[in-house]
């Protein structure tokens, strides 16, 4: 489970917003990303289609926690790259019951969010 650290307030987000991009490559997007990052400050913002299979290629971002969701059959192509800034507390569960077909492009991941922003924690399911 991650926590929020201590952060100056002015890097926090102004208000609670969930962004997702079609990046089709990460890796080929990393200033547009860091730069909307910084510009913006959504409070999670998914990258999907990153085409990344290792976190360890993942940019980081001072403000937020990056976490990788890769493809279920480890393929290069889709997976998700979630940037989730560090006031908010989330865990991820594992999902076991999904069966996908080995040629899809499908990737699922299940989080529990919770935010100061937030009245009730949530559940985030970015597919």
């Amino acid at each position: 489970m991650n926590t929020s650290s201590s952060l100056p307030f002015h890097t926090y987000p102004s208000q609670f917003t969930i962004v997702s991009w079609n990046a089709s490559s990460l890796l080929a997007r990393i200033p547009a990303i860091i730069l909307y990052l910084d510009h913006h400050r959504p409070s999670i913002f998914i990258v999907i289609e990153s085409h990344v299979n290792s976190s360890d290629r993942i940019p980081s971002h001072p403000s937020y926690t990056a976490v990788h969701v890769p493809h279920p059959h480890n393929h290069t192509h889709g997976g998700l790259v979630l940037y989730i800034h560090r006031s908010i507390t989330y865990q991820q569960h594992r999902i076991t019951t999904c069966n996908f077909d080995p040629h899809t492009s499908s990737t699922v991941a299940l989080f529990h969010i919770s935010s100061p922003q937030l009245y009730n924690p949530f559940l985030l399911i970015p597919t």
